[in-house]
């Protein structure tokens, strides 16, 4: 099973006709999972390495649910960044730490960030 199959938890054994097909439908996902090999156990950790201006950087998951089109999705983001866009309608959200107690900490499912409505673990 590729890095890919693991990252968008499709068990196998899967018909044969989708055997490549992940790759083709998400080749940027592809990329980044399997460059940096810290990348192995980022849905384990919630860290993900991502290049921007070729240097690899730490990003970190955010969870998220669209207000406006109630899109939910995972993203990893670096934890400067302040708004996060809808993947689906191009909305921005705010982006809030996932606990009280702030980053670094994570909450029950392993989100370091949140965005749009969602209710923050308060422990």
């Amino acid at each position: 099973m590729t890095a890919l199959a693991k990252a968008l938890r499709v068990q196998a054994p899967y018909p044969p006709e989708l055997e490549g097909a992940l790759e083709r439908f998400f080749p940027e996902h592809l990329e980044e999972a399997e460059d940096h090999p810290e990348n192995e156990h980022y849905l384990e950790t919630g860290i993900k390495y991502k290049k921007f201006d070729g240097e690899w950087k730490e990003t970190y998951r955010l969870r998220y649910n669209c207000p406006t089109c109630k899109h939910r999705d995972n993203a990893y983001i670096l934890p400067e960044w302040k708004e996060k866009k809808c993947h689906k309608c191009g909305d921005m959200m705010e982006v809030r730490d996932a606990t009280s107690i702030g980053f670094p900490n994570q909450d029950k499912h392993g989100n370091f960030f949140k965005a749009g409505v969602v209710e923050i673990d308060r422990r």
